[in-house]
């Protein structure tokens, strides 16, 4: 609190203040045998606004003490969560705000308490219902290849077409449900890049026949540090959008280069391509983009996914795309000697 603000806030004490002084100095001017000289007016006035001056200070040094400390607990604990630091407050007003103010902080204490009950209770139906859905969608898919004698190829590439992408999309329900506990549930460690890129075309197999989609792989055998779990689903999402945005007879192809720095996992179509203005925004949860929006059916979540695992595991998940060719997702991973590098010291 400013000394600025403090007088402004006690305007209505420097109005009483002045009308009192110049009442009692009339009261005292219009007595009769009044024996006052001019000089013990100066002193009365003079000992009127010492008086005046030590309370103006004094109060001013105890609130703004009482503000600054406020303050000092809101810039160092944004969440509150150690209500004991707040001051207790001087006069009877701070008091009772400091009461009121406690009061508060404890309600919202149990609301976000409650809240995350609540996002943890979501959580572990989402977690239940991804693992329990898992057995008919399985179930499904072994009696259709089962009765695949007696359907139509057509009609059969269609329906295990349709359960794989249940099954990717349950997959992406179970990835986001667990994407907050990420920090529990992964391991470091070297794996083969061409391994998990290759895991990853075969889940995919059926939509690339489907669509005859040409595939060029030059992966070289290249080992890198991430977590094969996570890393796996980063590049099923990668590869999934790359086949659905791919028109008939077009062309996905994943390149894996590397240098003494860094290795580069670059997949690329032939599709549409993106607008220059959403090259950021399709990494946004819950956005589709233009093509999502009006020619395929898109929830907006896998690249948003794919982005923040990519973040959470040390990767760098990157986008370029022209209108009319086709666009490249790329995954930057860093060498072993970088990866435990201070971020501020690593070099691209």
């Amino acid at each position: 609190m400013t000394i600025l603000q403090y007088l402004k806030e006690k305007k209505s004490f420097l109005a009483y203040a002045t009308v009192l002084f110049v009442f009692i100095l009339v009261f005292l001017l219009t007595q009769p045998g009044n024996i006052m000289r001019l000089g013990d007016y100066h002193y009365l006035m003079f000992i009127y606004l010492c008086l005046t001056l030590f309370y103006l200070v004094v109060d001013y040094l105890k609130m703004n003490r009482f503000w600054r400390q406020i303050n000092e607990v809101l810039t160092t604990n944004e969440t509150l969560d150690n209500i004991a630091a707040l001051p207790k407050g001087h006069s009877t007003q701070q008091k009772m705000f400091m009461r009121s103010f406690r009061q508060q902080v404890k309600n919202y204490h149990r609301y976000v308490s409650k809240s995350i009950d609540k996002d943890k209770e979501k959580q572990n139906y989402a977690l239940y219902w991804a693992h329990e859905i898992k057995t008919p969608i399985i179930a499904s898919k072994m009696i259709l290849k089962d009765n695949k004698a007696v359907l139509p190829e057509k009609v059969y590439q269609q329906l295990l077409s349709e359960m794989n992408e249940v099954d990717r999309l349950t997959m992406q329900s179970l990835y986001f449900s667990r994407l907050d506990s990420f920090e529990i549930d992964y391991l470091i460690t070297e794996i083969n890049a061409e391994r998990i890129v290759k895991d990853a075309i075969k889940r995919q197999a059926t939509a690339f026949i489907n669509k005859r989609i040409k595939l060029n792989i030059n992966i070289p055998e290249i080992w890198i540090r991430s977590d094969s779990k996570w890393l796996s689903y980063v590049c099923d999402q990668i590869i999934s959008n790359a086949v659905k945005y791919t028109p008939q007879g077009g062309e996905v192809s994943c390149c894996l280069e590397a240098d003494g720095r860094q290795a580069k996992l670059m997949i690329s179509d032939t599709g549409p391509g993106i607008p220059i203005e959403d090259h950021q925004r399709v990494f946004e949860k819950g956005y589709t983009g233009i093509q999502g929006r009006n020619t395929y059916k898109s929830t907006g979540m896998g690249l948003y996914l794919a982005k923040e695992m990519s973040k959470k595991l040390g990767h760098v998940l990157s986008l370029e795309s022209i209108e009319g060719v086709g666009t490249t997702v790329s995954i930057i991973f860093e060498t072993k000697e970088q990866y435990f590098m201070p971020e501020n010291e690593k070099v691209y």
